[in-house]
């Protein structure tokens, strides 16, 4: 049965792609589904075309480096794989505290007293839980990206 092969990505190309992500995501959210002003039919279409690129640029991440996938035995030496290792290790330790750190704010905003915390509402918790999600999706590439020297091969 035949492997099908991603393209790698340089690392210079997944910063680039990685940080361009992680600018249009949010501003075509902001602008698209919390909606703090009317917007005409263009602005709406160029924000849909930044969120558009926006996702397509995090799959290429995604997609473009070994971070979320399997390599097939041998193809990794010692060193590639304790590093996947230790990625993998570090992008779950970040995970668990954004995610407690979310579900703390969440939980004692909502109490009666909330310490002065702001009530997130349902459309920001909505969408952080989805931005959440993407990011436990992409922080292991990231990782592994932002850790490549420019000179290594594709």
């Amino acid at each position: 049965m035949a492997v099908a092969e991603f393209p790698r990505l340089s690392p210079r190309k997944g910063r680039a792609f990685a940080a361009t992500a992680a600018v249009l995501v949010p501003v075509s959210q902001y602008g698209l589904i919390i909606r703090p002003w009317p917007l005409s039919v263009p602005a709406e279409m160029a924000l849909a075309a930044m969120m558009l690129t926006g996702m397509v640029l995090a799959m290429m991440v995604l997609i473009g480096t070994p971070g979320w996938r399997r390599e097939r035995r041998g193809v990794l030496d010692e060193r590639e794989a304790a590093e996947t290792a230790a990625v993998l290790s570090l992008s779950y330790r970040i995970m668990g505290f954004l995610l407690l750190a979310f579900a703390l704010w969440f939980n004692l905003a909502r109490q009666e007293n909330s310490f002065g915390l702001i009530a997130p509402p349902p459309r920001v918790t909505g969408l952080l839980m989805i931005d959440l999600f993407w990011l436990h999706m992409l922080l292991p590439s990231l990782i592994l990206v932002w850790r490549s020297r420019d000179d290594e091969e594709d």
